[in-house]
């Protein structure tokens, strides 16, 4: 049994509560929210879908260091953030630790990340992974496209284009007609 710690720190108002293993690599979070025990509970509740029951409440400066790393990973990137392998498969892993390292203003697609992640064909599993982590704010799942560079669905459906449409303009990716630029793919995978 993985032991998890969870630290709850404020920034900029709102509270984010992040869970970590003994080596203080990032398991998961809560999203930003106003409440505190609100943030504990959604970070607990992502803990245990990677299975991971019972996590020790503790107070350190790895916590809130790392606390800190997560909510700026909103705007700065997750590729700072180290990745606990606890509870994902290698391939999971692997395609999750790839597509946080995408930076602002490129986009890779499904069949790139599971390439780059070593199952070339797998880009419906790909699909799945970006549907369903728990890697709030540290794997910027909106930069995952089609391969024909269409936006593709987002937070597990399609009714959410529209919102990852306006997330890649925001970070300064060009669209016209609903296809994204090439200029704006990183080179397959690399």
């Amino acid at each position: 049994m993985t032991k998890a710690m969870i630290s709850s720190l404020q920034v900029d108002g709102l509270w984010i509560t992040v869970a970590y293993n003994e080596a203080g690599e990032f398991i998961t979070s809560s999203e930003l929210t106003n409440n505190k025990e609100d943030s504990k509970r959604m970070a607990i509740r992502f803990l245990r879908l990677r299975g991971i029951t019972d996590p020790s409440e503790v107070d350190t400066d790895v916590g809130r260091s790392l606390a800190r790393r997560v909510a700026e990973a909103r705007t700065e990137g997750g590729s700072k953030v180290r990745i606990a392998h606890e509870g994902l498969s290698d391939f999971e892993y692997s395609v999750l630790d790839f597509v946080r390292q995408v930076p602002k203003g490129k986009v890779v697609s499904y069949g790139d990340v599971a390439a780059a992640a070593g199952s070339p064909g797998a880009s419906r599993a790909v699909g799945g992974i970006m549907a369903d982590h728990t890697l709030t704010y540290v794997v910027p799942c909106h930069r995952v496209v089609k391969s024909d560079l269409t936006v593709g669905g987002y937070g597990g459906s399609m009714e959410g284009s529209s919102r990852k449409e306006k997330r890649l303009i925001e970070e300064g990716v060009t669209i016209i007609n609903g296809r994204i630029m090439e200029r704006h793919r990183l080179a397959r995978g690399k």
